[in-house]
């Protein structure tokens, strides 16, 4: 017994996809009894490649504090699908067992409707205030190096959207240098309450790899991701048109992890982009991979 223990963990540690799809054809409590058992490192990977339906209906079969610790380590917008399709009794007892930060940040996201670009957002987004230097900007970046998506935002002290640039344009900048001069603007922004077809069908995707989120008063509340773009393309049931975007999607997200992971090793934080051609060092005013 203890030998096949090891050699399904092996299993599901390698192919956290293929244990997802065995997981989906088992009754709730019997994923609930395999996820109560195995390391979080291992069940968050199967975790990720779960529809969030299926989540919904085995979470509340474990003990409160594992499933609140799980849903912890999920990217936002995807926990906060799960949680509302658990019943108001279920994900308040779910939320109160999470960390004060991350119980915080879904309740943000669950303000908004479902489908709303508001519900698909990251709002763990690092930004940073227009009137600092170039180097108290990478002193602040270096702090919180987990926030760091694709790009850095720079706002207004009322935390408006004002500009945006790139990890490398900062780390190139001179140490004085304002970031007012080192920001791009304008900036291509989604409104909180677009819905999930405005927000598939931004043309923004074409040059950027995540989208900041706006209210009305153009306060940055969020990102929506490449990863939530994808996954709404595939769960669109896409036409011809958008499956040839999400190919382009893929491409572009695959090749800014290869460059990145260049950056963390010396850097330290997580990087942005670096161009898609060798050749091409600068972003030229927009994305680093958009064509010219």
């Amino acid at each position: 017994m203890e030998e096949e223990r090891r050699i399904a963990s092996r299993f599901v540690a390698h192919h956290p996809e293929d244990a997802a799809r065995l997981c989906e054809a088992l009754p709730p409590a019997d994923i609930a009894a395999f996820f109560g058992e195995i390391p979080a490192g291992t069940a968050l990977p199967v975790l990720r490649h779960l529809t969030p339906a299926v989540v919904a209906d085995f979470l509340p079969l474990l003990p409160v504090d594992r499933g609140g610790s799980l849903l912890a380590e999920l990217p936002p917008e995807f926990a906060a699908g799960i949680l509302r399709r658990m019943s108001e009794p279920e994900r308040a007892a779910v939320l109160a067992s999470m960390p004060e930060k991350s119980a915080s940040t879904l309740s943000l996201i669950l303000r908004y409707p479902a489908h709303t670009a508001g519900a698909l957002m990251d709002p763990t987004v690092l930004s940073l205030p227009m009137d600092l230097h170039a180097n108290q900007a990478r002193q602040l970046t270096q702090r919180s190096a987990r926030r760091i998506l694709y790009y850095l935002y720079v706002v207004d002290r009322d935390q408006r959207l004002v500009g945006v640039l790139s990890l490398r344009e900062l780390l190139l900048a001179g140490p004085h240098d304002p970031l007012t001069s080192i920001m791009r603007t304008p900036v291509t922004s989604l409104p909180v309450r677009a819905d999930s077809a405005a927000v598939l069908g931004h043309p923004g995707w074409r040059q950027w790899h995540a989208l900041p989120v706006v209210d009305e008063h153009e306060v940055l509340l969020g990102t929506v991701r490449y990863e939530t773009f994808r996954r709404l393309v595939e769960e669109a049931a896409p036409t011809l048109q958008f499956r040839e975007a999400l190919g382009v999607a893929i491409g572009i997200g695959e090749l800014y992890w290869t460059i990145a992971a260049r950056l963390i090793g010396s850097l330290g934080p997580p990087a942005p982009p670096e161009s898609v051609s060798p050749d091409r060092r600068e972003f030229h005013g927009k994305h680093p991979d958009a064509n010219n």
